[in-house]
């Protein structure tokens, strides 16, 4: 009898120690609320576009099939770190994993060539809505309305009730090269009015910078002479981590070295205004990153370490009492 009630708390010990698969382990869904699959979804989004496109006089592109899987892997892989990121498992932009997947870019590669990449995560969020959300800026709006492209793909990933979008526009090269650009428009969706401007350093030697509109991790770190790490390491983010118009990121702290060349004039008054304003009409809880869980532990970790501590309390408390018996009996 002993033997037997201690092997069954043997078993339920055994049992609330093994792992608790975590929230993010779940498998992704090919089918969305509405019944159509990520496939269907994601040629919605390429209709819609081209809708768009005919709405503003310009020809529809071609549904590319190598950008439509590009596009679909860097979906599915948003959704398997739960963030939507422009960079690829291996760091790669989206001109690069085009390239490599054989779509011939036009234009100057050093600057990205004619390619461009829209994402969007959110729960629920239907063809329709993201669609929508890009009209509301230039770039976004440039990768779906530059007259310098031919071709267009588009993915959907749905994981945990967050749906992950991807768009990608290009030009191949073997169509023909533009000569002019699109209004305020360079190679790599590209406005001269994005460009970034680096800040001077503050008395005590800090820097910090706000995120405009069309920013990314990468084109700051540039300007300021940083890798994409370095500054991700200053300001507590992973590298792949998607910033939006009105962070604030630091580029140095207080009192640190001016590396050579850094500094550079200050903005004028009129861009300052003009920052200010693209901070107003950037409010999109849509679009808004999930916060980085790495270091946060999950509520079913709490609950398997206070399992597990109670049954280990349970068990001694038995073994007490068996041992008290065991004692007695044999006086």
């Amino acid at each position: 009898m002993l033997k037997s009630f201690i092997t069954l708390i043997l078993v339920v010990f055994l049992a609330a120690k093994s792992p608790i698969l975590p929230h993010s382990a779940e498998k992704t869904s090919l089918a969305g609320q509405s019944g159509q699959t990520v496939y269907q979804l994601a040629n919605e989004v390429v209709a819609l576009v081209n809708a768009l496109r005919e709405a503003n006089g310009l020809t529809a592109l071609n549904q590319n099939q190598i950008i439509m899987q590009i596009a679909q892997s860097q979906a599915e892989y948003s959704a398997s770190i739960g963030e939507i990121t422009h960079y690829g498992p291996d760091g790669s932009r989206a001109y690069q994993r085009a390239l490599a997947a054989g779509f011939s870019v036009a234009g100057d590669l050093s600057l990205g060539g004619f390619f461009s990449e829209n994402i969007m995560f959110g729960p629920n969020l239907s063809p329709q809505d993201v669609v929508s959300i890009w009209q509301g800026d230039d770039p976004h709006l440039n990768t779906m309305l530059s007259p310098n492209r031919s071709d267009i793909g588009a993915g959907v990933a749905i994981s945990d009730g967050l749906y992950y979008y991807v768009l990608d526009t290009g030009l191949e090269s073997s169509r023909p090269i533009p000569t002019t650009y699109a209004a305020g428009e360079t190679p790599g969706g590209w406005s001269p009015a994005l460009r970034v401007a680096a800040n001077t350093p503050a008395p005590d030697g800090s820097i910090t910078h706000t995120v405009r509109i069309g920013e990314t991790l990468w084109t700051i770190a540039a300007v300021y002479g940083l890798t994409v790490e370095q500054l991700a390491q200053t300001n507590h983010l992973n590298a792949d981590a998607y910033i939006f118009p009105g962070n604030k990121l630091v580029i140095r702290e207080a009192d640190a070295v001016i590396p050579v060349g850094l500094a550079s004039p200050v903005p004028s008054k009129s861009e300052e205004q003009a920052t200010a304003a693209l901070r107003q009409q950037t409010t999109n809880p849509a679009a808004t990153a999930l916060p980085d869980q790495s270091h946060n532990p999950s509520s079913q970790d709490i609950n398997t370490t206070l399992i597990l501590g109670m049954v280990l309390m349970a068990f001694m408390a038995v073994i007490a009492i068996l041992w008290s018996g065991y004692k007695k009996g044999s006086n």
